[in-house]
């Protein structure tokens, strides 16, 4: 191993391990109109501002890229320093790299997971819904981390026929007042 190489290994060393102790590896969703959308995320906490600048140095120095943000803190009021990445390929790009070098096993399976993730929205075509695994995948990531699960509406929408078969009923009512505030 020649020099170059065993400094960029103590580099990914250091940084894999302020993620195990600091950082959060996952997959978020937002909601727009009707839809919610999943995407990957990876986020370093600490109110060290320097930490996190030599962390996203060494990110920029194989291509990654992220970005720091500054929020006080809720509690003690203390400035902390947030160095957070999200998308497929940035966060893909993330964890290719770091992978070999994490050794804890709870963030690593939670890489594992988010890297399975991507894996298969990449794969597959844009827009296309979300697989059974790829909602299992984020719904493990929540529990993982004592987070309560969510409800997809989907799930608690009653069948066609049952739809239609309320529909006839309601349109049958003499109700008029009725019909008119379920449709």
């Amino acid at each position: 191993m020649d020099n170059q190489r065993g400094k960029n290994d103590g580099e990914l060393n250091w940084l894999a391990g302020i993620v195990e102790g600091e950082g959060s590896i996952g997959v978020n969703f937002g909601q727009y109109k009707s839809s919610i959308t999943f995407f990957p995320h990876v986020m370093l906490g600490n109110s060290d501002l320097s930490m996190m600048e030599e962390a996203l140095r060494i990110l920029h120095s194989y291509g990654v890229s992220g970005h720091i943000a500054h929020r006080n803190h809720a509690r003690s009021k203390l400035l902390m320093h947030h160095l957070q990445l999200t998308g497929m390929k940035r966060v893909a790009a993330f964890l290719d790299l770091l992978l070999p070098f994490m050794r804890t096993t709870n963030k690593r399976t939670d890489a594992v997971l988010a890297r399975e993730f991507i894996q298969s929205r990449l794969s597959r075509e844009k827009y296309h819904g979300y697989t059974k695994r790829e909602i299992e995948i984020f719904s493990e990531l929540r529990a993982r981390h004592g987070r309560p699960p969510i409800i997809f509406l989907r799930d608690l929408m009653p069948s066609p026929e049952s739809i239609a078969s309320f529909r006839v009923k309601i349109k049958s009512s003499p109700s008029r007042k009725l019909r008119n505030q379920l449709l």
